[in-house]
């Protein structure tokens, strides 16, 4: 069965996401797009009044500094009503796969990456993760307590 996903290359790593999680776009050092912080967590104010919890992906995936590229753009995903944003690289872009294609993760991928990955899609040489957007609410946690992947 064809399912539509949102791309998203984050640190030198190709990342999905089900096309109906993503809540939008935004520009990163946009003078309209400033994080907030409140009691050390960072938001990102939407244009709808809502906020997206800020989350540095890269500080969760291992050696995700070293591969640090520039990050011009906010992911907002959301899930039952709350919001997460996420830097990436580039616009990003909509794209159609078999989700019946979908690998299973390999057993050496344990903890907090088989909660944030729920599979894998694989396109010639590129390995595309699919993110599990009820767990990437939970990433912002993850971070800030220094949980790694």
């Amino acid at each position: 069965m064809m399912k539509n996903y949102f791309l998203a290359l984050i640190g030198g790593q190709l990342f999905a996401l089900g096309k109906d999680s993503v809540a939008g776009i935004g520009t990163h050092n946009d003078s309209r797009a400033k994080l907030l912080e409140d009691k050390g967590k960072k938001f990102l104010p939407l244009p709808d009044g809502n906020q997206a919890i800020f989350c540095d992906l890269q500080q969760v995936m291992p050696g995700g500094e070293s591969r640090r590229s520039k990050q011009s753009h906010y992911l907002i995903v959301t899930h039952e009503g709350q919001y997460v944003a996420l830097l990436m690289t580039g616009k990003g872009r909509l794209f159609m796969a078999d989700e019946t294609q979908q690998c299973p993760l390999p057993p050496a991928l344990t903890g907090v990456a088989r909660k944030l990955i729920s599979g894998v899609l694989v396109n010639c040489n590129d390995l595309i993760l699919l993110l599990n957007a009820p767990s990437l609410l939970k990433a912002p946690e993850w971070v800030a307590s220094g949980q790694r992947c």
